[in-house]
């Protein structure tokens, strides 16, 4: 009795979890273009749109994206974006894609915003974010390492 109570559990543990599941990212462009006006709009931002957004597109077996310290750390250090700068982006074998850009605020200060996405049988998903405004990191955007050509 107790082992069928037990199966059934599991069995509806992994029926609600596939219900939570993600769902795919039909253009990445358009939700490249939403995720930047979201930082670029400050009345969207301070209402988690960022959270919002990644959330539904997190990968089927992943709990869904819970960027709150990201947003909170990015809103207390940028403060009022002026503008997201979109600087590169890189495949792996059509199942990597990575997206790089500068978070510039009114004072002038940058910040690296870091965005990787995965493909599942040929669907989009988000898999990472990350920020940093290490000199290192920001060193070979801004030219600061570069040498003469």
């Amino acid at each position: 009795m107790n082992a069928r109570k037990l199966l059934a559990g599991l069995s509806l543990g992994l029926f609600c979890h596939t219900i939570q599941a993600g769902e795919p990212i039909a253009d990445l462009d358009k939700f490249e273009a939403s995720y930047i006006a979201c930082i670029e709009d400050e009345k969207a931002f301070a209402d988690r749109c960022l959270t919002e957004l990644f959330a539904k597109h997190s990968l089927p077996w992943e709990k869904p994206a819970n960027l709150g310290k990201l947003e909170d750390a990015l809103e207390k250090w940028m403060g009022t974006v002026y503008k997201v700068h979109p600087i590169t982006r890189k495949s792996s074998g059509e199942v990597f894609q990575k997206r790089w850009y500068l978070i510039e605020n009114d004072a002038g200060k940058l910040m690296q915003l870091t965005v990787r996405f995965r493909t599942v049988k040929g669907q989009w998903y988000y898999l990472g974010i990350n920020m940093t405004n290490d000199e290192k990191d920001l060193g070979p955007i801004t030219l600061y390492d570069a040498t003469a050509p």
